[in-house]
């Protein structure tokens, strides 16, 4: 049962589930966590047990899902959920790559490397990709400061 319950909470919180069922997604809070008491009331989940403990060890034998440190809160490990971009708004729109990553030369050369694509898609509208969630909050508060 437990290895059930745990594919089952893999396949919850899969990329291609999520983008298709927005119910889980509009109970993530800012960190893209999920109250165990609500994965507990799906029907996926109520069809295979009732048993908050068997939940419990589901998650933490599941693959794809990891639990907060109180044992409260679920999230996907998909690194194609983390928020790894940040968008500056209302720059110049004859702004070039250079001139966004000059920002960073000074005191940010660290972020430079983790940097995976930087592009400007709408007018005066520009988006950094970073590796993964952290650099790109590390980078956010570095830039926060900063004008072009």
């Amino acid at each position: 049962m437990k290895l059930e319950l745990a594919r089952v909470l893999d396949e919850l919180f899969s990329r291609e589930f999520l983008i298709n069922e927005p119910f889980l997604i509009s109970h993530m809070d800012s960190d893209q966590y999920v109250p165990i008491r609500v994965v507990q009331e799906l029907p996926h989940i109520k069809s295979l047990t009732t048993d908050p403990s068997l939940v419990l060890e589901a998650i933490r034998s599941a693959s794809k899902v990891i639990l907060d440190e109180p044992n409260k809160m679920i999230k996907s490990t998909d690194k194609l959920l983390q928020r790894n971009t940040i968008i500056l708004r209302d720059v110049p729109e004859n702004l070039k790559e250079e001139d966004v990553k000059s920002l960073f030369v000074s005191d940010g050369e660290r972020f430079l490397q983790s940097i995976k694509e930087t592009k400007s898609e709408c007018g005066n509208t520009f988006f950094i990709r970073f590796e993964d969630e952290e650099v790109t909050l590390e980078a956010w508060e570095f830039l926060r400061d900063k004008t072009i």
